[in-house]
């Protein structure tokens, strides 16, 4: 899934949605890494992106994405 995931962050904005680890509350952010040269280890347990919304970068264990496309 992960590769999907940042081959899909790479083309454009997706859209995730995932459970907070801090909070258990589901929530949903939009990000890319198209602009953004970021090397993502694939074996990795988190994605790292750019959140359009906070204008930040963010991370995301992969375990808790519920779903995710691209918008």
């Amino acid at each position: 899934m992960i590769d999907n995931i940042i081959t899909a962050l790479r083309a454009g904005e997706v859209e995730i949605l995932y459970t907070s680890l801090v909070s258990g509350v589901d929530k949903k952010v939009t990000g890319t890494l198209k602009d953004h040269n970021l090397n993502q280890n694939r074996n990795n347990e988190r994605v790292v992106f750019w959140d359009l919304n906070n204008e930040k970068y963010e991370d995301i264990q992969i375990d808790t994405i519920i779903d995710w496309r691209s918008v």
